[in-house]
Order: C-alpha cells, then sequence, then structure tokens
C-alpha cells in the first residue's frame, strides 16, 4: 500500500497525469497491440504540449471533489491544484524517461472498448486494469483517431486504508497551449 500512496504523491507532486496512465499500458499476452497503442498515445501526450482539466474525488480529500489543472510545454510541466501554477521539477523529457524505465516491470491488461464520438471526435476507448498487493488501478482512455492523442481519460484506484478510493476525470486540450507563468 505504501508503493501506491507514494506513487499517488508523485502523480500529484509533478502532475503526472499522463504519467500515470503511462505506467498502466504496458503489453502482456493477448492484449499487447492495444497496450502497445496506448503506450505510444501516451508517450506521445508526454511530448505533445498540452493542457490538462481535471476534477478527483478521493477518500484523502474526505470524499470531496477536487479540481486541478496540467500544462505541458515543450519545455516544462505545470500544475495548479487550487494555489495558483507552480512549475514542476520535470521536464517532459524527465517524465518520459522515467515512464519508460518505469513500464519496464509493469503487468497490467489493456482491452480495446469500442469506437465512440467524443464532442464530435471520433475515438477509440480503451480500459486499462492493475492489481497488485499495493493496489487496483482501472482506467478508461478516449484516443482520438485522428492525432492519436488521448482527448479524455478516467482513473479508478483503491490503495486501501485511509487512503482508500480515489475518482479522477481530465480532458485534454492541444491547441494554443503556453505556459502559465
Amino acid at each position: 500500500m505504501q508503493r501506491g500512496i507514494q506513487a499517488l504523491r508523485r502523480m500529484i507532486e509533478h502532475g503526472a497525469l499522463a504519467a500515470a496512465a503511462l505506467l498502466l499500458c504496458t503489453p502482456v499476452a493477448a492484449a499487447a497491440d492495444d497496450c502497445q497503442t496506448l503506450a505510444a498515445a501516451m508517450k506521445k501526450m508526454i511530448m505533445t504540449p498540452h493542457h490538462a482539466y481535471s476534477t478527483e474525488t478521493a477518500d484523502y480529500h474526505q470524499g470531496q471533489t477536487r479540481t486541478s489543472e496540467l500544462i505541458h510545454t515543450n519545455d516544462a510541466i505545470y500544475i495548479n491544484i487550487g494555489k495558483g501554477w507552480q512549475k514542476s521539477r520535470m521536464s517532459p523529457k524527465d517524465e518520459l524517461a522515467q515512464e519508460q524505465e518505469n513500464e519496464k516491470d509493469m503487468k497490467d491488461t489493456c482491452k480495446y472498448l469500442r469506437d465512440e464520438s467524443l464532442s464530435s471526435e471520433a475515438t477509440s476507448v480503451y480500459t486499462t486494469h492493475k492489481k497488485d498487493e499495493d493496489e487496483t488501478l482501472d482506467t478508461t482512455i478516449w484516443v482520438s483517431k485522428k492525432t492519436g492523442l488521448p482527448v479524455k481519460m478516467i482513473i479508478d484506484m483503491n490503495v486501501g486504508g485511509s487512503q482508500g478510493k480515489s475518482h479522477r476525470e481530465s480532458r485534454f486540450e492541444y491547441g494554443n497551449v503556453k505556459a502559465p507563468i
């Protein structure tokens, strides 16, 4: 459980929403193609300027909903968790390198679900699942058929104990992204 809590804190601290999803996308057995497709989309997102808008309801927030924003530029990551914008210590290149290292040991399952139109954009919808002694993580990701980039993500995590469950919904925008500070 401690490892799951530490991973969650790193995601929040570094604004690594994309990295959280990338952790879920390592190829295994029959779902290897789906996992490879998702991993490619998440890596592309890390290196593409984007603005993520998220809402999260979590036991560690006493069940209250919190909002956050994340901006990736070509060379920096910024996060706003309600207290103003802060620049992350990690760059997108650092984040990508860390996640490529992390994915070597991951054993998650990935599955293509369906095609779906989301805000008039054609997407492919995928799910990922990870369960180990520390956590259970289920993610649904909508990937644009036009750009190959994620446009929406839902992450449900259970790390047990007082940290318990969390539900995060995020949407991603890729146009006209600028550093906030």
